[in-house]
C-alpha cells in the first residue's frame, strides 16, 4: 500500500512540475482602448516538452465570451476589436504534446469613445432670455 501512494504521489509531483515547466507568455498591444479602437493579441510561451497548441477565449466585462479558437502555430496575433465599454480578460491557454498546459489570463480595458460632440447641448438654454425683452 505504502509503494503505491508514492507512485501516486510521484506521478502526481512530476506533472506538476511539468506544469511548472509550461510558460504562457501572451500579451496585449495596448492595455486601454476605446470603443471602436483595437489591440492586438500575441500568443506566445515556452513549453520544454514540445509545442502542442494554443487556446484562447475572450471574457466580456457582463461575463459573455467569444472563444478566440485554437492555433496550432507557436506564435500568433490576432486583433480584437471590442464594441462595449469595459474590462475585458482573455483566458490563454498554452500546451504541449503531452496536454499538458498552463493558462494566463491577460486583461485590457474599453472606454467609451467620447466624439466630442455631446458636450454641446447645455448651450440651448441661453436662449429663453429673448422673451422678457421690450
Amino acid at each position: 500500500m505504502k509503494k503505491l501512494l508514492l507512485a501516486a504521489f510521484l506521478v502526481l509531483a512530476c506533472q506538476v512540475a511539468v506544469r511548472a515547466q509550461i510558460q504562457p507568455n501572451g500579451y496585449v498591444s495596448a492595455s486601454t482602448i476605446t470603443v471602436g479602437g483595437y489591440t492586438t493579441f500575441y500568443r506566445e510561451g515556452e513549453t520544454p516538452a514540445g509545442f502542442g497548441w494554443t487556446e484562447a477565449t475572450l471574457w466580456n466585462p457582463d461575463g459573455s465570451y467569444l472563444v478566440l479558437g485554437h492555433q496550432y502555430t507557436p506564435s500568433y496575433f490576432q486583433s480584437i476589436g471590442p464594441t462595449e465599454p469595459g474590462t475585458y480578460w482573455i483566458q490563454y491557454r498554452l500546451v504541449d504534446v503531452n496536454q499538458d498546459y498552463a493558462d494566463q489570463w491577460i486583461s485590457f480595458t474599453v472606454l467609451p469613445n467620447d466624439t466630442g460632440g455631446g458636450g454641446g447641448g447645455g448651450g440651448g438654454g441661453g436662449g429663453g432670455g429673448g422673451e422678457n425683452q421690450n
